[in-house]
């Protein structure tokens, strides 16, 4: 589906070389820039502290450092408050808004047990608005796992794609219209189901939950999740429309699967009616004198729609208590 020039950067301001602030693109209004000189987080950003109730980590302050012009969270193995892994997290919670463009150049660390995020997190406490970038590096088995709460549901899916080895671009696009995500510069997931309250920026790395697991003997630690810039743009309403080309295909061999998210709260049955982006399931026919193709359809996708009931369930089931000391705003 195209989606209108006005709301898109050039390719220059998608992927700059450097986080140095640049005009806005049309569309948009920059809020907030970094690019992670220094020694120290920027005003706008506060580190999380205290342990993560759905796993194996516990937040620490010195976790979180920024040189190199990179800010970097860390995780390793080191006891902690009943845990047995200290890691690093970060809310910029003074960069909140409605609607809006998030960008930023991060490298994931590799292996099995390891979960570096971003996220768009609701001000005032729950988490049915909530958005998720979640990135495993595991060797072979590297998935992103997107995360779009709207207040009455969750759109979501798992991309399976090469996120370790390197920096790559990222870019959240939150209109009235849509929600979307890009990976250098390729869209990667869109959802018309949007969420209208205020977010702010966050990332973190956790470990030890039903989604991310335990570091096994191959993965190594310490570990950081490197960001190396951040940039933040206001949505500007009423901007002038113009046609722009298609978003471009996912790379050959990526996968797509539906699902609860990792984060994911609530009853099963709250959940089991869910949207999710990519899936379009019409009901079997109960016409009884349909022609025989038509009833093994029908037979088929009453299967698949009862298996894909069942395996969201059963990630709510197992996840549904990741959330119970997520970190607030202050």
């Amino acid at each position: 589906m195209a989606v209108a020039a006005a709301y898109a950067p050039s390719a220059a301001q998608a992927t700059p070389a450097t986080g140095r602030t640049v005009a806005s693109a049309p569309g948009w209004r920059q809020t907030f820039s970094t690019d992670f000189n220094g020694t120290s987080l920027p005003s706008q950003c506060v580190k999380y502290s205290g342990p993560y109730g759905g796993g194996a980590s516990y937040w620490m302050h010195d976790e979180v450092s920024v040189s190199g012009g990179l800010l970097r969270l860390g995780i390793q193995r080191r006891a902690q408050g009943g845990k047995p892994y200290t890691s690093g997290g970060v809310s910029c919670y003074k960069v909140a808004q409605i609607y809006g463009r998030y960008e930023w150049r991060a490298k994931v660390p590799p292996g099995k047990g390891i979960d570096s995020y971003a996220t768009l997190w609701q001000d005032g406490g729950g988490d049915n608005h909530r958005t998720l970038v979640e990135i495993l590096g595991v060797p072979g088995k590297e998935i992103m796992a997107v995360t779009n709460a709207y207040g009455s549901g969750v759109a979501d899916d798992h991309i399976a794609g090469r996120y370790a080895d390197g920096f790559h671009t990222y870019a959240i696009e939150w209109t009235p219209a849509a929600f979307r995500l890009l990976v250098d510069g390729v869209q990667q997931f869109r959802s018309t189901h949007v969420s209208t309250v205020k977010k702010s920026l966050q990332f973190a790395v956790i470990n030890g939950d039903a989604f991310s697991g335990l570091p096994d003997a191959l993965t190594q630690l310490p570990a950081e999740f490197q960001v190396d810039w951040v940039r933040a743009f206001a949505y500007v309403a009423n901007a002038p429309p113009a046609a722009g080309p298609a978003p471009s295909a996912r790379p050959t061999g990526q996968i797509s699967a539906g699902g609860a998210n990792p984060k994911a709260t609530g009853t099963p049955t709250a959940m089991a009616g869910t949207a999710t982006a990519g899936t379009n399931v019409a009901g079997p026919s109960g016409d009884p004198t349909a022609p025989a193709p038509a009833r093994a359809w029908a037979v088929w996708a009453a299967g698949a729609l009862a298996l894909v009931l069942a395996v969201g369930v059963g990630r709510v089931l197992v996840r549904r208590n990741r959330l119970s000391a997520w970190p607030r705003s202050p």
